[in-house]
């Protein structure tokens, strides 16, 4: 890690990672009498600041320093190692960070650039990041996933994002304490497959009995009677369709592309695991469309 001294106004602190507004406390003093004792950790691209929010603001409250002493990464690996050991050592000493603190943070870490070996195609970000902030790599990206649907101006109808919202809630709930015999990872995937396919549970009390018969964890689909759809149901038109099909057609063939032969067995298992659930998923599709259950035999 290479540290170095750098004008404190020149350090970018508009996305703190903490929700809740930082504390007087002893911090806070420790801070304004004796100065940082860590460093700060901040994107060496962009200055912008992505672990020691609450030591920044004490400093800038101080008023008596104009510069700081902070890490800059030369990775995204390098990044997620600090990051790991500041967590540790906040779980002995501070509050820990609630799940929609982590993926605030996970947001930050993923934009430190790529190790400079990192294979182009089979590298992933969420691998390294999500056990840096306390989160399997797998439920990180569905709760990713599901933040940026929330966000208000990137869904085609007001009414999703608000279903995207509501469910980010239940997956935010459900990672930290999930309904009776799920595990997090199988009630996040249910919730964020529910959300894609416009019906979900009102809360995580209904999860179970809308999972009935069904293996908790299995790939949700939109189903035919007896559920209540959600009011984000539109007619789809036909370039609609033709974007997610370019858009599956261009995943399938970037996987393709993969050299999976460095995979552990559970990653194996689990890469197989997720393929059979798309293939059910697309096979659901097929059947749905005109003719569908004809064409789907074919």
């Amino acid at each position: 890690m290479k540290y170095k001294d750098i004008r404190l106004d020149s350090i970018r602190a508009d996305r703190p990672v903490r929700l809740a507004p930082a504390r007087e406390d002893d911090l806070f003093v420790s801070v304004r009498r004796n100065g940082l004792h860590v460093p700060l950790l901040v994107n060496p691209e962009n200055f912008r600041l992505i672990s020691g929010y609450r030591r920044y603001e004490a400093i800038v409250k101080a008023g008596s320093r104009t510069s700081v002493r902070v890490g800059l990464p030369a990775d995204l690996l390098e990044g997620c190692e600090e990051v790991r050991s500041h967590l540790d050592e906040q779980n002995i000493r501070s509050v820990p960070l609630t799940v929609r603190e982590r993926i605030n943070l996970a947001v930050l870490l993923a934009e430190l650039p790529r190790p400079a070996d990192a294979p182009a195609r089979s590298f992933s970000s969420d691998t390294h990041v999500g056990p840096a902030v306390g989160l399997t790599s797998t439920i990180l990206r569905r709760l990713r996933s599901t933040v940026r649907k929330a966000r208000e101006g990137e869904t085609d109808v007001d009414d999703e994002a608000v279903a995207a919202r509501r469910t980010l809630a239940l997956m935010l709930e459900a990672v930290e304490r999930p309904p009776d015999g799920w595990t997090r990872r199988q009630a996040v995937r249910h919730l964020h497959d529910a959300l894609g396919a416009g019906d979900f549970p009102r809360s995580l009390a209904d999860l179970p009995q809308r999972a009935a018969g069904r293996r908790p964890g299995s790939p949700t689909v939109p189903p035919r009677r007896g559920f209540e759809r959600a009011a984000v149901s539109k007619r789809t038109s036909g370039p609609e369709v033709r974007r997610a099909l370019d858009a599956i057609a261009g995943a399938c063939a970037g996987l393709a592309s993969l050299d999976t032969a460095g995979l552990a067995p559970d990653e194996v298992a689990h890469t197989k695991h997720e393929i059979n659930n798309t293939v059910q998923v697309l096979r659901q599709v097929v059947r749905g469309l005109p003719g569908g259950e004809r064409t789907g035999k074919q």
